[in-house]
């Protein structure tokens, strides 16, 4: 009887951890570029340093319309608060359905720029974007 009473105990344990575990979706920084997409996971976030006193922002070059919907984009400030110190800014994407059907991979490309000086180098960042099936 004490072991089933400990085996219950486990059990709602497991339970109360599945259902209050956040859906954070996962995070990709330049220092992460494989993003691995799931179907009990979809989406995603990229995070990347950005300073927009300085007139660059990161803007979404391209990617899979027919694997991936961008849903969000926004700046994060620095915590100091001091003016001219970077902060973030966060796309958040996710995965369409039809990425799951069979294993596929795809990309986003970034890249920062100022909008206005179109002849300037820019910084690019490619993330490699993966559908898991299982």
């Amino acid at each position: 009887m004490r072991f089933l009473k400990w085996v219950i105990m486990i059990l709602l344990l497991n339970f109360c951890i599945d259902a209050f575990a956040t859906t954070e979706p996962n995070i990709y920084t330049e220092n992460k570029l494989g993003v691995m997409v799931t179907v009990d996971q979809p989406q995603f976030m990229i995070r990347l340093e950005s300073n927009p006193t300085t007139g660059y922002s990161w803007y979404l070059r391209d990617y899979d319309r027919q694997f991936i919907t961008p849903l969000k984009h926004y700046y994060e400030a620095p915590d100091n608060k001091l003016m001219g110190h970077a902060g973030h800014e966060v796309w958040v994407f996710s995965a369409k359905p039809g990425a799951f059907t069979v294993p596929q991979m795809t990309q986003i490309d970034l890249v920062y720029i100022r909008p206005w000086d179109v002849t300037a180098q820019s910084k690019q960042v490619i993330f490699r974007v993966v559908s898991n099936t299982r």
